[in-house]
């Protein structure tokens, strides 16, 4: 999922190569004007039955650099307004590096990179439309990264307590070594099993205390919150899961927004993040305030 910026009128129609690659959740900008010169018939019809969303702006006036700047400027309106954090620039030209070293010093979170055609800039990016090994698509992740997080949590305890239960067995020989050296004295066995269960108890603790914080559960207040916020969507119940989900794995904001447009798509997500965003800020809060009481 990423916006790419063509610069038309630098690369030609070369910059357009591997369009066909792209997915929908992809949008192509192109930028072009009188010195682009006409595109073949058979151009058209593939730009028409490309997947990705692909729109045109153009440049009226002859000047140097002059689409340079605009689609600069387009840049710098797209990164403010918060719809993306990935931009491919598509041109030749090396003076857009300027540009792609002023947002990497602004904001670490936003990545720019200038290729000469749409294949090669598809090529270096790995997006969520992309499949998993086990043949689930990315937007099943979420769910099954949750459900499998508690499972490995569960065995981690189990093999915890059999670790420590085998940690407070004597070893053999160790009982006849005591009693040759004559160190072993009255009621030594019965403390090393106190020892060996209290042991096992502190960390059967931690185990569940690191199950609980993995598997935790969104409260019912918060919940009740957020199906109120999404009413208007009309979402199926499992969608509500997910957005459980998110709000309590999500460590900020911006995790939050990425999640929910890799599950939803960019533009619902875009939509879900702006309508749940008071709650989730909210939970953020009650849960520093209760680790800052704990």
């Amino acid at each position: 999922m990423a916006t790419y910026l063509v610069d038309l009128e630098n690369t030609g129609l070369a910059g357009l190569t591997g369009l066909e690659e792209l997915s929908v959740n992809d949008k192509v900008i192109v930028f072009y004007g009188t010195r682009t010169g006409a595109i073949a018939f058979d151009k058209h019809v593939e730009l028409t039955k490309a997947k990705a969303d692909v729109t045109y702006s153009k440049t009226e006036r002859v000047a140097k650099n002059y689409l340079d700047f605009q689609l600069a400027t387009y840049l710098g309106y797209l990164i403010g307004s918060g719809q993306e954090r990935v931009y491919y620039i598509i041109s030749k030209d090396k003076g857009y590096e300027s540009c792609i070293e002023f947002w990497k010093k602004a904001d670490k979170q936003i990545t720019i990179t200038r290729c000469e055609s749409l294949q090669k800039s598809a090529a270096q990016m790995t997006t969520p439309r992309e499949k998993t090994g086990t043949g689930k698509s990315t937007q099943e992740i979420p769910k099954a990264a949750a459900e499998n997080g508690a499972q490995s949590a569960d065995k981690d305890g189990q093999e915890d307590g059999s670790k420590q239960s085998d940690t407070g067995r004597r070893q053999p020989g160790a009982e006849s070594k005591q009693s040759d050296m004559g160190r072993k004295q009255p009621g030594a066995e019965s403390k090393q099993t106190d020892a060996g269960r209290k042991q096992t108890v502190t960390e059967n603790k931690r185990s569940g205390s690191r199950r609980t914080s993995e598997t935790q559960k969104l409260p019912e207040c918060m919940r009740k919150k957020i199906r109120k916020a999404v009413k208007e969507e009309a979402l199926a119940s499992g969608s509500y899961k997910l957005l459980y989900d998110y709000v309590v794995r999500s460590p900020d904001k911006h995790e939050l927004n990425v999640a929910l447009v890799k599950g939803f798509q960019q533009e619902k997500g875009n939509r879900l993040y702006k309508e749940i965003l008071d709650v989730f800020v909210e939970y953020q809060k009650q849960q520093n305030d209760e680790r800052k009481t704990s």
